[in-house]
């Protein structure tokens, strides 16, 4: 099962995963780190407030298997 972790060990390795702004209403948005400029990105843009108000992050889960 995947659980939420604490933002401060989400990866940096350019990989998606969800951000949870619990202090916005637990507002979701899929996040990854930009490893060429440095920061935070939603769609290829850099996101505002990132470290000051996302709290938890969670990886996606796997994509469902074909079916035969």
């Amino acid at each position: 099962m995947i659980e939420w972790q604490p933002i401060v060990t989400a990866p940096k390795d350019g990989s998606e995963f969800v951000a949870c702004y619990g202090r916005q209403g637990n507002v979701k948005q899929l996040v990854s780190w930009n490893t060429i400029h440095k920061f935070w990105q939603s769609k290829g843009e850099w996101v505002p407030g990132f470290e000051n108000n996302v709290t938890s992050w969670m990886p996606l889960p796997n994509p469902p298997k074909e079916q035969s």
